[in-house]
């Protein structure tokens, strides 16, 4: 009998003032909902896991909180995780993993270290925006604009620290598009040079190119505005995957950390 190859369907939900919104470029949004409601349709829908990104001007923690009530699937918490007091909460309040942005971008490892002893590196996410220009990928830092030359071992000098679970990239201009990508190679090569899963988020739209992308590169996609489109994606997805050999959900363990 083959042997599964285990996978993981991860959606992604973006948060904006109060509401989850349909996210272009991370520039415009259209507002959707209630942050509680779609989480809960994530659950029934059966995704694997959730990733939330906060992007409101003040933090809703409390709105955040009480929405997650009926969410019984790992949940990863992103979004100005500045400081060892907002990675507290985070854990505190059900959420699995917190990702780190802007301090990977501005290299502050210690804030990161400090985490990941109070909490278990398996709570610690590293997300790497990227921009996409003349067919070139830059780091970006999406509160400054900033752009840098991504060096040849940076994402396996950023794998080699102990203080991670995986990393996330996500292709700033390509969210909410509907064109998918196409450099396999990039993802690929970095896919195995690194020993850690490797999430990406970039504008996949079809179900076709979310199967292409995961065989091609062995990265996990992140699902996003491909939901919005298709009737129950997830199961669908899911159905493609058990035929070509990949089982998902699996079951995490959580703990929580003392205040």
């Amino acid at each position: 009998m083959k042997k599964k190859i285990f996978t993981r369907i991860i959606s992604k939900i973006v948060f904006k003032d109060g509401y989850t919104v349909q996210s272009y470029n991370y520039d415009n949004y259209v507002k959707l909902g209630s942050l509680e409601k779609t989480i809960k349709y994530l659950n029934d829908w059966g995704a694997d896991e959730i990733i939330l990104i906060n992007l409101s001007s003040e933090n809703h923690f409390k709105n955040i909180q009480n929405s997650l009530k009926d969410n019984f699937i790992p949940i990863t918490y992103a979004g100005k995780v500045n400081n060892l007091k907002t990675y507290k909460w985070a854990i505190n309040s059900g959420f699995e993993k917190v990702s780190f942005n802007t301090a990977v971008f501005n290299k502050k490892f210690n804030l990161i270290n400090e985490c990941a002893n109070l909490g278990g590196a398996q709570s610690i996410v590293l997300c790497l925006d990227i921009i996409k220009n003349s067919n070139k990928l830059y780091l970006y830092n999406y509160l400054t604009k900033e752009t840098k030359k991504i060096e040849k071992n940076y994402f396996y000098d950023l794998a080699s620290k102990n203080y991670l679970s995986e990393m996330l990239i996500n292709i700033i201009n390509q969210d909410g598009g509907i064109e998918g990508i196409n450099n396999f190679k990039f993802f690929k090569e970095i896919q195995k040079k690194i020993n850690l899963p490797l999430l990406v988020s970039c504008g996949l739209f079809t179900k076709e190119q979310y199967i292409n992308f995961l065989l091609e590169t062995n990265c996990i996609p992140v699902l996003g505005n491909m939901l919005l489109h298709y009737e129950n994606p997830i199961a669908s997805i899911r159905h493609v995957l058990s035929k070509k050999g990949y089982k998902s959900r699996i079951d995490y363990p959580f703990k929580g950390i003392s205040r």
